[in-house]
């Protein structure tokens, strides 16, 4: 008999077997809020260019308060539209190769096709579906990935499915949710111990050993977007109005302007790394640990341990926020509340996963998930003799 997955691709190729549901690839929605802010955001910049210009050529001097105001807010649009063009190009690449995009349901497991590759995950390593975002937000057809989250031991946590398959990403994740089924979860499951010395697990882990059941959350980049632009971009006005002086005003221009300029372009950013490293190295470029028996995050006074009994529960707390690449935007913090301690906040922008799935694996622990949690043996226990 063959395997799931022969049946699996056998029915991805156009001729389905018994027992196997092919989804087919659906064009995503590019123009929602976000996709509108991509191709705004050059408009808005070049019109800002303008304005700088305008007032330079009326004036006749590059530094010209208002010139300079212009100027910042012009290369701060610009940056933002970068980064929004950058995001843009990519959900571009999704949409165009959409129909490229196919999943096949078995009982035993999944395929997904990408165009990358193929992606054949076993039903047991699942252990839920989660959809990003919040539920106020999941409303009609949206760029909003589903994950897969999975066992540490199938090689990977999670699985990001673009909104290419099915109507909306909430139609994707109530199909995949019913195709998983309802587990019974702790069921005799043994009771797991803790590691003696937490600091020995946590450096055998940044040395990149990965035990048995032990999820290991990788620490983010993203709080590279959260530095020190806005005295960068005034830095980059100033010395952009210095160059284009004219000769005599360059000669006239304070040696103080120059260094005020090298402290905003070169000393406050560096000091602000030096800053962030200082908070983040203890860590190892690890976010958090979870073992069946607790959750591990180290900080600069040695490895916090969380047992899963004295965790009262993980929610996500968003707010909007403001910054100068990205402009309002919603910040996430990953609340980790304990029973008779003070709650842990952790910035989504320092953990290198979702929220969504690091709080998906953090309530299958302590469930006692199968495929996190091993069997409990009684097999001493029945042949003792009484």
């Amino acid at each position: 008999m063959s395997s799931w997955v022969e049946r699996a691709e056998q029915a991805l190729a156009g001729n389905p077997p018994e027992g196997v549901e092919v989804l087919d690839g659906t064009r995503p929605p590019l123009l929602d809020r976000q996709g509108i802010q991509a191709l705004s955001a050059p408009l808005i910049a070049a019109l800002m260019w303008s304005a700088a210009l305008f007032r330079e050529v009326v004036t006749g001097r590059p530094w010209d308060w208002l010139a300079l105001l212009c100027r910042c807010i012009a290369l701060a649009l610009t940056a933002r539209a970068l980064l929004l063009g950058w995001r843009f190009c990519k959900r571009l690449g999704v949409w165009a190769v959409f129909s490229r995009y196919r999943l096949a349901l078995a009982d035993e497991g999944l395929l997904l096709r990408t165009p990358k590759a193929d992606v054949a995950i076993v039903r047991e390593q699942v252990i839920g579906v989660v959809e990003r975002g919040e539920w106020s937000e999941r409303r009609g057809r949206r760029w909003s990935p589903v994950y897969l989250v999975t066992s540490p031991d199938s090689g990977r946590l999670h699985v990001e499915i673009p909104p290419v398959l099915l109507n909306t990403p909430g139609v994707l994740a109530e199909k995949l949710m019913r195709w998983l089924g309802v587990r019974e979860e702790g069921a005799q499951r043994s009771v797991a111990e803790p590691e003696p010395l937490a600091s020995k697990l946590y450096d055998r882990v940044a040395a990149g050993e990965r035990p048995a059941r032990v999820a290991v959350v990788p620490q983010g980049n993203s709080w590279l977007k959260s530095g020190p632009y806005a005295t960068v971009i005034l830095g980059a006005a100033l010395l952009d109005g210095t160059v284009r002086l004219a000769l005599r005003g360059q000669l006239s221009v304070s040696p103080m302007v120059l260094i005020i300029v090298a402290v905003m372009l070169l000393l406050v950013p560096l000091a602000w790394l030096l800053l962030v490293r200082q908070h983040i190295e203890p860590r190892k470029g690890i976010a958090l640990i979870m073992t069946p028996a607790e959750m591990l995050m180290r900080t600069r006074q040695g490895v916090l341990r969380i047992g899963w009994k004295e965790l009262g529960g993980l929610r996500i707390e968003s707010k909007t926020a403001w910054s100068v690449l990205e402009g309002p935007y919603r910040s996430r913090t990953l609340i980790i509340e304990r029973k008779d301690k003070p709650p842990i906040n952790y910035l989504e922008s320092f953990l290198g996963l979702p929220i969504e799935v690091i709080i998906c694996l953090a309530n299958a622990y302590r469930k006692g998930a199968p495929s996190l949690i091993p069997l409990r043996d009684n097999s001493a226990t029945a042949s003792a003799p009484s």
